[in-house]
C-alpha cells in the first residue's frame, strides 16, 4: 500500500527518496557504477551494454538482457536459437539463459574493419 501525501510536492519528494534508495541498492547489489544508471531513457541499449561489461563471464543473462545489450528483441533471439549456430544458450526447463562470456564472444566475432567485409556467423 502506498503512503498518503498531503500535496504533490510531498509525493514527488517521497518518490525521489524511494528512487535514490533503489538506485543505491542496485549499485551495491550488482556492483554497478552510477554512470550506468544515470543515462537517459533513450539510451537503454548503451546502458545495458555498459552494465553488461561489468558482469562476470559465467553470469547467466536472460533473453531480455541479451536483447538489450545487442539491440534486438527477445523474439529475434528466439528465432536465432531455432536456426542454431549463433549465441550458445542454456535451457533449464522452460528458462533460457545465455552466459555473459558467450555473448561477448559473439559480439567480438562479428567485429569488422570495413562495411564491405562479409561477417561470418560465429
Amino acid at each position: 500500500m502506498s503512503p498518503k501525501y498531503d500535496n504533490e510536492e510531498a509525493r514527488k519528494a517521497g518518490l525521489a527518496k524511494a528512487f535514490l534508495k533503489f538506485t543505491e541498492l542496485l549499485v551495491r547489489e550488482h556492483d554497478l557504477s552510477l554512470e550506468v544508471l544515470s543515462s537517459s531513457a533513450g539510451s537503454d541499449r548503451m546502458t545495458a551494454a555498459k552494465a553488461a561489461r561489468s558482469l562476470p563471464p559465467d553470469y547467466l543473462m536472460t533473453p531480455l538482457e541479451v536483447g538489450q545489450t545487442l539491440g534486438v528483441s527477445p523474439k529475434t533471439l528466439a528465432n536465432l536459437r531455432s536456426k542454431g549456430g549463433h549465441i550458445p544458450f542454456t535451457r533449464t526447463g522452460r528458462l533460457i539463459r545465455y552466459r555473459h562470456g558467450d555473448v561477448l564472444d559473439y559480439i567480438r566475432a562479428g567485429k569488422c574493419l570495413s562495411t564491405s567485409e562479409k561477417v561470418s556467423a560465429p
